[in-house]
């Protein structure tokens, strides 16, 4: 799999560039090489919801199935859910998709 290239001068986006601007709340990047600034798209947002609520689910599943304490099965349910949206988020950033930012004039 490889990451959305920039429509400019065709360079690959970097997975810690991605990565960076998703995990700092969708901040725009800019091309490493040409400069130009790309935005997250909408898609992005869905994507990041669905795995949130997959990764409730799993982890949800997973720490109240067993019978422990209420303490222990939400420590265990918080440490999960980190994981799994740590894990899939990572995955997902392949799938991501940007959009130049607009340029806009305030003359």
């Amino acid at each position: 799999m490889n990451m959305q290239k920039c429509k400019n001068c065709k360079k690959e986006f970097s997975y810690r560039q991605i990565f960076k601007s998703f995990w700092k709340g969708y901040k725009p990047f800019q091309c490493s090489h040409c400069q130009t600034k790309y935005v997250h798209s909408f898609k992005n947002r869905w994507i990041v919801g669905f795995i949130i609520f997959i990764g409730t689910i799993l982890a949800s599943t997973l720490s109240f199935s067993s019978n422990a304490e209420l303490a222990v099965k939400l420590t265990v349910n918080g440490v999960t859910l980190a994981f799994f949206i740590f894990l899939i988020s990572s995955l997902s950033l392949y799938i991501f998709s940007f959009e130049e930012e607009e340029k806009t004039n305030y003359t």
